[in-house]
């Protein structure tokens, strides 16, 4: 049986890592006073206004609209993300799992139906009753850059085919949007989220801004391999 676990920001933040665009962006604003101008633009924006940027992807699509320029553009992008690199290795490196956590996810990844109720928990039973005694595929997809979940059951980014208990196996450990020691990806999820119209158009901001062309620019296949394990 294949178990596919999908693991958001709400994973580091359960874990005390200060990893949410809000966090970031204090740190922008206290430790960083340097920049391009169109980097102190979006500084003086989220200073006004942070709740408009709490979601930095969707902002950043709004802020294409402060230049025409796809080359101020470009190194604006790669000047943030290497902030966002350089905030986030800090973050990770701070965090420092417990063998007892070690225990626990193993624990939690393993026997999920503790978690649920009683009627959700009779139809999960029943469901995998015919695999009771046959081997458990998990993979894991994580929307995150940090290490963290590799970090609290000891394995590095390429670890695969771990035995667990439970007759479980951890197959593939997938980062969709990239790790800190690789490129990242941050954007939209579609061109018609970019408020500059010219922008839509332009193949190479595209290629930075919109997650799915990203993957394929950087000629990964994070993306195909997380659609092979959605639909098995």
């Amino acid at each position: 049986m294949n178990i596919l676990y999908i693991f958001g920001n709400g994973f580091d933040k359960a874990l005390g890592m200060a990893t949410s665009y809000p966090e970031f962006y204090e740190y922008l604003k206290k430790e960083i006073n340097y920049g391009s101008p169109l980097f102190k633009l979006m500084q003086r924006e989220i200073t006004q206004n942070v709740n408009l940027w709490s979601d930095m992807e969707l902002a950043l699509g709004n802020f294409t609209s402060s230049t025409d320029s796809e080359h101020e553009f470009d190194s604006f992008y790669f000047e943030l993300l290497g902030h966002l690199q350089t905030y986030l290795k800090a973050e990770d490196a701070k965090f420092s799992p417990t063998d007892k956590l070690k225990l626990k996810c193993e624990d939690d990844l393993t026997d999920p139906s503790k978690f649920i109720e009683a009627l959700d928990k009779t139809r999960y039973n029943d469901f995998i009753i015919p695999y009771i005694n046959s081997f458990h595929d998990i993979h894991v997809l994580t929307l995150n850059y940090t290490y963290s979940f590799e970090k609290i059951l000891h394995l590095t980014p390429s670890s695969s085919n771990i035995k667990l208990r439970n007759n479980c196996k951890l197959q593939k450990i997938i980062h969709l949007h990239g790790e800190l020691d690789n490129s990242i990806i941050v954007g939209v999820d579609n061109e018609e989220q970019m408020k500059n119209i010219s922008f839509r158009n332009n193949e190479n901001i595209k290629d930075c801004m919109v997650k799915i062309q990203s993957n394929e620019s950087m000629k990964t296949t994070r993306h195909l391999d997380y659609k092979k394990m959605i639909n098995n």
